[in-house]
C-alpha cells in the first residue's frame, strides 16, 4: 500500500470517528457546553488550589467542584425556580382575569406623546388601537 492511500484512508477514517464522535455528543451538547463553561471559569482556582495544597490534585478538585456547586449551580436552580413559578402564578392571574392586557396598553397609549402616536400610524403599523387589539388578541392566544 503506497504512503498517498495510507494517507486517504488515515483522513477517511479520522473524518468518519470524528463524525461518529459529534453524533454521539449530540443528544448531550448542552451539558457539555455548560461543563466547558464552568471548566473554563473555574480553572484559575483550581490551579491556585493545587499550587496551595502542595501538588493535592484531588483534594483541590474536591473544593473546586464544591465551590461550583455552592457559586453557581445552587443559586441558578433557586432562580430558575422562582421563574417557573412566577410564571405559573402570571398564567393563573391572567386566566382568571386578575390581569387585563387591553388596560396596561390604554395605560402606556395614554402615557405615549402625540407624535409617536401619528409616527406608529405614519410608519404602517396603523392607530394604536389596532396595535393593542392585535398585541391582546396574541397574548391571549398564547395564554390559551
Amino acid at each position: 500500500m503506497s504512503s498517498l492511500s495510507q494517507h486517504k484512508a488515515f483522513i477517511l477514517l479520522l473524518t468518519l470517528v470524528s463524525i461518529a464522535f459529534v453524533w454521539l455528543l449530540l443528544p448531550f451538547y448542552g451539558a457539555v457546553l455548560w461543563a466547558v463553561i464552568l471548566a473554563i471559569l473555574f480553572q484559575p482556582m483550581h490551579r491556585r488550589l493545587v499550587i496551595r495544597l502542595k501538588g493535592r490534585s484531588n483534594w483541590a478538585a474536591l473544593i473546586s467542584v464544591m465551590a461550583c456547586v455552592f457559586i453557581v449551580i445552587i443559586p441558578m436552580s433557586l432562580i430558575f425556580g422562582a421563574l417557573v413559578r412566577e410564571g405559573a402564578s402570571v398564567y393563573q392571574r391572567v386566566g382568571s382575569g386578575d390581569i387585563d392586557f387591553n388596560q396596561y396598553i390604554q395605560q402606556f397609549q395614554g402615557s405615549l406623546p402625540a407624535s409617536v402616536q401619528s409616527w406608529l400610524g405614519d410608519a404602517g403599523f396603523g392607530s394604536f388601537s389596532d396595535i393593542s387589539n392585535r398585541l391582546a388578541s396574541a397574548l391571549e392566544q398564547g395564554v390559551d
